[in-house]
């Protein structure tokens, strides 16, 4: 069976930049290392919008990302990142990603 570390937690700002020539939203990312693993999401989400009013630019969403490391012995990781978001409007997104390290 998988071994699970956590290696941190970044919550990150999604800010709305404009638009790409195809009509995409542009987002400039701004993000915030070392965020407490106990914390509850609702106090993330307040603390990022609290922390979006300090700039000038529209929010986006503000997005939750766990690093953990996954290994099945001492010998061999493999380090994998999951983000969680919830855009201005309240609606939730995950993703995840993994890669060999």
């Amino acid at each position: 069976m998988a071994q699970t570390t956590e290696l941190g937690r970044v919550l990150q700002l999604q800010f709305n930049v404009g638009t790409t020539s195809k009509g995409e939203i542009k987002v400039k990312n701004h993000n915030f290392p070392h965020v407490n693993p106990n914390v509850a999401d609702d106090d993330l989400l307040a603390v990022g919008n609290a922390l979006a009013d300090l700039f000038s630019m529209p929010l986006y969403q503000v997005a939750r990302t766990d690093q953990v490391a996954l290994s099945v012995d001492s010998s061999s990781t493999v380090s994998t990142s999951s983000s969680s978001s919830t855009n201005s409007s309240g609606q939730a997104a995950q993703s995840n990603a993994a890669s060999g390290a």
